[in-house]
């Protein structure tokens, strides 16, 4: 069986009264997948993040 991990890139501006981010989250770790939650990081993190998507 392969273990898929979901890596999550938010900024603190995303982060809102009505953003439903959080509580996206919270069903995707219910479902039983890996999270990885990255905050901020900027234009490097993107690159990283472009990279491992292939």
């Amino acid at each position: 069986m392969q273990k898929n991990t979901i890596v999550v890139k938010i900024g603190g501006s995303i982060l809102g009264n009505q953003d439903t981010t959080l509580e996206d989250l919270v069903e995707l770790q219910k479902q039983g997948k890996s999270l990885v939650v990255v905050h901020g990081g900027g234009q490097v993190a993107s690159e990283w993040l472009a990279m491992l998507a292939g």
